[in-house]
């Protein structure tokens, strides 16, 4: 005789299903594995009450989504198919509050180096690392005392300049991340290409007389004065050669205009010229525009002089009394705005080259900022 099924597995067959933490809150963030994780803590420190775990992972999923969105939104500017690293770096530089949160936060393979600490930088009297070295770019040993520039004034129309793309004997063409020459050293620490044309914007850790570039940038007033720590480190390297060069343009040119740029030769550093500028000071209504101004007529005078590379120091953040910040932002901006807006033919590198931690830091993030 078959008997019934037992009554204990009709019950067990009806029962229902268990329902996750997660699942109750309505999230996708596991509620479960963070629960553990506090319970993991020490319950005589931190207390925490039931709902906690759910609201933690109601948080981290709300950033994740907003982070997620913004990198989209950043590979579709950047016509790109598939979120990378690179665009969450972007995402997270681009939000001011999530820049905040996230401002201690690595995130590899991001595209550029963030933080990196000065111990682990190589030491100036040291050796730099095998990995580390790029090939130094050569220089002819023999060099010509060239002629004085001419200046640029106030003005913002950019001249295209027709000719062949070298500017000829003596000069290095191209950007340098790493050299080394009279116990000093240039580390590359953050680097964009803009545009389509491949111009190179680069932030260095280094100092601007041990740089590779076929301009220098000296940050002067209108008496092309050398008071500066950039023009006192130029002047103790050019010596008598530089001055008599100063006094020679002091007495062609009177003064350098203002906003504008003279060029001038350079002695005993591994650039060809000195590009001696008179910026603006900071205050007033027209400090920005005027900032502008002055960084689009120095790229105007080393395209027309066919200068393929430029390094530059911090402007304005010395006697000119520019917050770094500031002048960071605002620099960037315009050499940015002028490389993307600008057909040039010979000026394809601009280098930022800095010293102190602080400047360094600043200059990388908001290098990280512009849009590629």
């Amino acid at each position: 005789m078959v008997g019934k099924a037992p009554a204990a597995k009709k019950g067990a067959a009806s029962a229902p299903k268990s329902i996750s933490r997660s699942a109750r809150a309505g999230l996708v963030f596991p509620v479960g594995r963070i629960l553990r994780k506090f319970r993991l803590m020490n319950s005589h420190k931190f207390r925490y009450s039931a709902g906690t775990p759910v609201y933690f992972a109601a948080v981290i999923e709300y950033l994740c989504a907003e982070i997620l969105e913004l990198a989209g939104n950043a590979a579709k500017e950047m016509k790109v198919k598939r979120i990378t690293p690179r665009q969450i770096l972007l995402a997270v530089y681009n939000d001011e509050e999530l820049n905040e949160l996230l401002k201690n936060v690595t995130i590899p393979q991001g595209g550029v180096l963030p933080r990196i600490h000065t111990e682990l930088l190589p030491s100036q009297k040291g050796k730099l690392p095998a990995k580390a070295a790029v090939p130094v770019a050569q220089k002819t040993p023999a060099k010509k005392v060239p002629a004085a520039r001419k200046p640029v004034g106030k003005q913002l129309n950019v001249k295209t300049v027709s000719g062949s793309s070298g500017g000829g004997p003596g000069k290095a063409r191209g950007g340098v991340a790493l050299q080394k020459q009279d116990s000093s050293v240039v580390t590359t620490l953050s680097e964009r290409i803009i545009g389509e044309t491949g111009q190179k914007l680069s932030v260095l850790h280094g100092t601007i007389t041990s740089m590779v570039a076929d301009a220098v940038v000296h940050p002067s007033a209108g008496g092309f004065s050398f008071g500066g720590q950039v023009g006192s480190a130029l002047m103790r390297k050019g010596g008598r050669q530089l001055s008599a060069a100063i006094d020679t343009l002091r007495q062609q040119y009177g003064s350098i205009p203002s906003l504008g740029a003279v060029a001038g030769p350079a002695f005993n550093i591994k650039a060809s010229y000195i590009i001696h500028v008179n910026g603006p000071s900071h205050g007033g209504t027209k400090c920005h525009q005027d900032m502008e101004t002055q960084i689009h007529n120095l790229l105007n005078l080393a395209e027309r002089e066919k200068y393929g590379t430029i390094a530059l120091p911090c402007i304005g953040s010395g006697n000119a009394g520019w917050p770094k910040q500031e002048a960071a932002q605002t620099i960037l901006r315009a050499i940015h705005m002028y490389l993307r807006g600008t057909p040039n033919q010979h000026l394809k590198t601009v280098i930022f080259v800095l010293f102190d931690k602080e400047t360094l830091e600043i200059y990388r993030q908001e290098l990280g900022k512009l849009p590629i």
